[in-house]
């Protein structure tokens, strides 16, 4: 019996581990029938100036404009949480050169309009680690660490609302971006990740006993 009860406690504690880490929200391929939109130009294409998609069959790009451009996708029925972890591609073509100019934040469509809006980025409550691309891919990771007082640049609680992604770029003649593969995760709060390294020892030792 005493076993049977030490198993159990093995499994329950298992099964509880997954639910405590970092979950991911979204996982998109950026495709053009996934429900991206143009901002001002750009296209979709599964090969161009040395690139291939990073996922799925296509990506998005922008040359030679003189101007704006960018892409964006609201993701209904999926809400903006506390402490959000972002990773996406942005990419250079071996043909021209790289722009060095690309803005891109998570938005809330606070209005509930299902559009972007440049008033709804999320931009008071993130810090980002981003290495310019040369002639390929970079994963670009921004971190929000979203609270419930967190507010859009126009100054709306973004908690609960429907989150989004938008990327832009003031694009010169002669210069390039691309962008592919996007990924939004929860971040587990600092308590959190103390439950689960004390609940690890605490299934080694349960396993432990298990043995004997």
């Amino acid at each position: 019996m005493r076993k049977s009860k030490q198993i159990m406690a093995v499994f329950t504690l298992g099964a509880v581990f997954p639910l405590l880490a970092a979950a991911t929200l979204i996982t998109d391929t950026v495709d053009n029938t996934d429900g991206w939109a143009n901002l001002g130009g750009g296209f979709y294409t599964a090969s161009i100036g040395g690139l291939a998609p990073v996922s799925g069959t296509q990506f998005w790009t922008a040359a030679n404009a003189v101007n704006t451009r960018g892409t964006w996708k609201l993701f209904s029925d999926t809400f903006v949480e506390e402490s959000l972890k972002v990773t996406y591609s942005v990419g250079d073509r071996n043909d021209l050169a790289w722009t060095g100019d690309v803005t891109a934040f998570l938005f809330a469509d606070v209005n509930g309009d299902g559009l972007y809006a440049w008033t709804e980025r999320i931009n008071s409550a993130v810090t980002t680690d981003r290495t310019d691309p040369v002639d390929g891919w970079e994963e670009w990771v921004d971190t929000y660490n979203i609270t419930a007082t967190t507010k859009t640049a126009n100054n709306d609680l973004v908690l609960g609302k429907d989150i989004g992604f938008f990327v832009l770029s003031n694009i010169g003649s002669g210069e390039n971006m691309a962008f592919d593969s996007l990924a939004i995760e929860t971040i587990p709060e600092p308590a959190t990740l103390g439950i689960i390294a004390a609940g690890g020892i605490g299934l080694l030792w349960i396993r432990r006993l298990v043995m004997l």
